[in-house]
C-alpha cells in the first residue's frame, strides 16, 4: 500500500493536561466522527510510549465517564508501544504468529552471561594484577558488564550498524581504538552468536523487530478500525518508523505531546541543528514523518499554546538564537512583556534542603485549593526524593513517575548492609548497622537481642578499634570473661558472636574470585541467617522476597 498524500499529524499544546485533553475529544462523538468518522470508542486502538501512561489513560476514560454519570464504558485497545507481545488482543495472534519473532533473553541471564564474556576477555588480554589477583573483580565486572548493555541498548535504539565501528576514529588514535574495537567484540561478536545459538534476542533488538513487523503488515494491509499513536517523541528508530505508518493510514492520527508552534522559521532551523533542545526529538520526528509544522494540526480540544510555554520557549532558544531575545522584548509592548512574568518566581536557595522544602511549601499550598494540582518536573533525583520526604511530613504521598530506586528500598539496603560488612572486616559501624537492623534477631526474640547488641556495643565496639573482625572480638571477649568480671552477662555476648560468625559463614567462605551467582547465593543465605529464617525453614522467596518490593528485587 502507498503512503496516503499527507499524514494526519495532530498536536496538544505544552501547558495542558495531554490524556485528559485526548479522553475528552475521544469521548465527544461530533468531535470524533469529524476525525475518524463512524467508529465506536471500544473500536479504536491507541498506541502509547509507556505503560504507566497506559493506566494513566484507562482510569481518564473511566474518571470521565463517571463525571458524566456512567457507572462504566467500554474502553478502546490502548497498547503500549513497547509491549505489542504482551498486550497483544487475539485478533493479532495471526500477526505475532507470522512475525516469526525468536523470545528475548531475560535481563539478568544476559547480565550474567556477559560477566563471563568479560572475565574471559580480561584473561586472555592479560588485565590481571600482581600475585594472580584478578584486577577486574565481581563489582567491576558487573559495572563493565551494565555499561555495555546500555550501550547495546541505545546503539539497537538507533538501528547502528557495527560494521562502521572500525572507521570511526582518526589514524592518530588509531592504537587506543584498536584496543576499545577488541573490547566491544564481546558485543559486536560473541554475544551475536550466543544468541543466535540459543534462539534468543535482546529484548531492544526484539521490541524493533516487532514495531517493523506490525508496520509492515499495517503497510500492506490497512486496519479498518481508527488507530491513534499518542503522546511518542519517536525518539526510537522503529517507533518513528511505525508512527509514519500511522499518520499515513486511511483511519490513522498521531498526536504529538507539546510541539512548539509559535516559535518563528529561523528559530525552528535552529532548533533542528540542536541536539540538546527539548524540540529537537519532535523536530526530528517530523521530518521523519515528512511533514512540516504547518501541516501540524491542534487536536481538536487543545487550548492555544500559553504564555508560560511560549516564554519557557524563549528561554529555551538555541545559543546562536539567544541573541533574539533583546529583539523579542523590544517587539512586545512593556506592558505585555511584564505580563508574561507575572506568575514567575525565581527562588535562590542557600542549600538542596532549602530548595526542597520551598518548592515543597508551594506544592502544598497548592493543593488547599481544590480547583488545583501541581506537579515538579526536575532532572534531580535527589530533589525530587526530597521534595516527597517533605511532602510526606504534611501526609501528602506524592506519584513519582520515575519510580522509586530499587537500591534505596528497605531489603536492598539490608543486603548492602551486609556486604559492607563483611567487606570492612566488621568494622563497629557496620557490624551494629547490621545488628540494629529491624529484621535481624538471629534466631532469639528481638528484645532479647536488642539488649545483647546494646551491650556488645558497650563492652568491645567503643573506643579504638579491635583489628581481626569477628575473631579479635570473640578474643577479646574471652579475655574480659577470663578476669571473671561480669562473665555471666558476657556469656551471652559470646553467643550472640557466635550467631553471627555462623550467619556469616557463607559470604566469608567464598573464594577469591568466585562466579557472580555464588556471591550472589551466599550473599541470601547470609542474609536469611541473619533474620532467623534459616531456622524456620523459610525459602530465599518466603524469607526474603515478600511483596511487591520483594518481587521487584527478585526480577
Amino acid at each position: 500500500m502507498a503512503d496516503s498524500p499527507a499524514p494526519k499529524i495532530y498536536n496538544i499544546a505544552a501547558g495542558q493536561a495531554f490524556l485528559p485533553c485526548l479522553v475528552e475529544t475521544l469521548l465527544d462523538g461530533e468531535k470524533r466522527r469529524a476525525l475518524f468518522g463512524d467508529a465506536a470508542l471500544p473500536d479504536f486502538e491507541i498506541l502509547l510510549p509507556t505503560r504507566r501512561a497506559a493506566r494513566d489513560l484507562a482510569g481518564h476514560f473511566l474518571q470521565a465517564a463517571a463525571a458524566n454519570g456512567q457507572n462504566g464504558i467500554l474502553l478502546p485497545h490502548i497498547l503500549t508501544l513497547g509491549d505489542l507481545d504482551e498486550d497483544a488482543p487475539d485478533k493479532e495472534a495471526a500477526f505475532l504468529a507470522l512475525s516469526d519473532v525468536p523470545p528475548a533473553i531475560e535481563p539478568m541471564a544476559r547480565h550474567y552471561h556477559l560477566l563471563t564474556l568479560i572475565r574471559a576477555w580480561a584473561e586472555m588480554t592479560g588485565q590481571e594484577g600482581t600475585g594472580g589477583e584478578v584486577a577486574l573483580n565481581p563489582v567491576k565486572l558487573s559495572a563493565l558488564a551494565f555499561d555495555l548493555e546500555r550501550f547495546l541498548d541505545q546503539a539497537q535504539n538507533e538501528d547502528l550498524d557495527w560494521r562502521k565501528l572500525p572507521t570511526l576514529a582518526p589514524d592518530e588514535l588509531a592504537e587506543n581504538w584498536q584496543q576499545t574495537l577488541n573490547f566491544l567484540k564481546i558485543i559486536t561478536e560473541a554475544w551475536p552468536a550466543h544468541l543466535a545459538e540459543n534462539n534468543r534476542l535482546d529484548p531492544t533488538d526484539r521490541r524493533n523487530r516487532l514495531l517493523a513487523a506490525r508496520a509492515a503488515q499495517w503497510r500492506e494491509a490497512p486496519p479498518t478500525h481508527p488507530v491513534i499513536a499518542a503522546g511518542s517523541t519517536g525518539s526510537i528508530r522503529a517507533t518513528a518508523d511505525l508512527l509514519r505508518v500511522v499518520a499515513h493510514l486511511p483511519r490513522g492520527a498521531v498526536v504529538l505531546p507539546g510541539l512548539d508552534m509559535a516559535v518563528d522559521a529561523p528559530h525552528w532551523r535552529e532548533i533542528e541543528k540542536t541536539v540538546s533542545h527539548p524540540q529537537y526529538a519532535l523536530a526530528q520526528l517530523l521530518a521523519h514523518l515528512g511533514a512540516s509544522r504547518a501541516q501540524v494540526d491542534a487536536w481538536p480540544g487543545s487550548a492555544p499554546q500559553n504564555h508560560a510555554a511560549s516564554v519557557l520557549g524563549l528561554a529555551l532558544a538555541p545559543a546562536d538564537m539567544t541573541a533574539d531575545w533583546a529583539a523579542q522584548h523590544v517587539s512586545d509592548a512593556p506592558s505585555a512583556a511584564v505580563k508574561r512574568f507575572t506568575n514567575a518566581h525565581l527562588i535562590e536557595a542557600p542549600e538542596p534542603q532549602a530548595e526542597a522544602g520551598a518548592i515543597g511549601v508551594i506544592m502544598r499550598h497548592c493543593l488547599t485549593h481544590a480547583d488545583k494540582t501541581a506537579a515538579l518536573v526536575t532532572r534531580d533525583r535527589n530533589l525530587a526524593r526530597r521534595v516527597a520526604a517533605e511532602l510526606k511530613r504534611w501526609g501528602i504521598e506524592v506519584d513519582d513517575s520515575a519510580g522509586a530506586p530499587l537500591a534505596n528500598q528497605p531489603m536492598t539496603n539490608f543486603l548492602r548492609r551486609i556486604l559492607a560488612c563483611a567487606a570492612s572486616g566488621f568494622a563497629p559501624v557496620n557490624v551494629l548497622a547490621v545488628l540494629k537492623h529491624p529484621r535481624v534477631h538471629l534466631g532469639q526474640a528481638r528484645g532479647a537481642h536488642m539488649g545483647l547488641v546494646r551491650r556488645l556495643e558497650k563492652r568491645l565496639l567503643r573506643g579504638p578499634r579491635l583489628a581481626g573482625g569477628l575473631a579479635a572480638l570473640r578474643a577479646a571477649l574471652k579475655s574480659k570473661m577470663a578476669a571473671k568480671e561480669n562473665a555471666a552477662q558476657d556469656a551471652g555476648l559470646d553467643d550472640l558472636l557466635a550467631r553471627l560468625e555462623a550467619a556469616f559463614a557463607p559470604l566469608m567462605a567464598l573464594a577469591d574470585p568466585s562466579p557472580m551467582a555464588a556471591h550472589i547465593e551466599a550473599l541470601l543465605a547470609t542474609a536469611l541467617a541473619l533474620m532467623g529464617a534459616a531456622q524456620s525453614g523459610a525459602s530465599i522467596e518466603e524469607g526474603l522476597f515478600e511483596g511487591e518490593e520483594g518481587r521487584g528485587l527478585l526480577s
